[in-house]
């Protein structure tokens, strides 16, 4: 079953430094991104102070690009993660794509 994936997933996910955010079916945009993503229980996901069952997410988006604070007098770096993620999503079998540099997981 995809949830049994997903949780997996989210295990995985839990301190990394990408973003996430979710769709839902049921609205015409996205959460506000977070910096972790939780499951409570096995029917709900949480994403930036927002729980919704499993039944009603239409993807989860991820941010694979960190911009890592160095210092005041230095610029930030940039780290881009996208192989990482694409590398774990291949290893859980869940489908995906990217779209302008974020990576959607198609739930439903």
């Amino acid at each position: 079953m995809k949830f049994n994936k997903l949780l997996a997933l989210i295990g995985e996910f839990r301190e990394k430094p990408w973003e996430f955010r979710m769709k839902l079916f049921s609205l015409d945009y996205a959460s506000n991104w977070s910096g972790g993503i939780w499951s409570p229980t096995n029917n709900y996901i949480e994403v930036s102070s927002c729980l919704t069952a499993f039944s009603d997410l239409e993807n989860i988006q991820i941010n694979p690009i960190e911009d890592r604070y160095i210092g005041r007098l230095v610029p930030n770096r940039i780290y881009d993660h996208t192989q990482d993620v694409c590398d774990i999503l291949k290893h859980h079998d869940l489908e995906y794509e990217i779209q302008e540099k974020i990576i959607l997981i198609k739930v439903q």
